[in-house]
């Protein structure tokens, strides 16, 4: 998994995950909705991508465990 993070990353520059908003689910899950931004090295092409997109579905969930919290993908 590290190595395919890796051969993903660097084919952009500045990548970026930001959180625009955060929604308490219960005690334990978060909902955070997040864009994602970057420019193709080969391509320059620039790319954003909102994560719950228009419907605002769950994509990114963060577990609760004390003060951290640990990402989950999906609902």
């Amino acid at each position: 998994m590290a190595r395919t993070n890796r051969d993903f990353l660097s084919a952009w520059d500045r990548w970026r995950i930001k959180a625009d908003e955060y929604r308490e689910l219960d005690d334990e899950r978060v909902l955070v909705l997040a864009h994602m931004t970057g420019r193709g090295k080969t391509s320059g092409l620039e790319l954003t991508q909102r994560w719950g997109g228009p419907r605002r579905e769950p994509v990114l969930l963060a577990r609760r465990q004390g003060d951290e919290a640990r990402p989950l993908l999906g609902s």
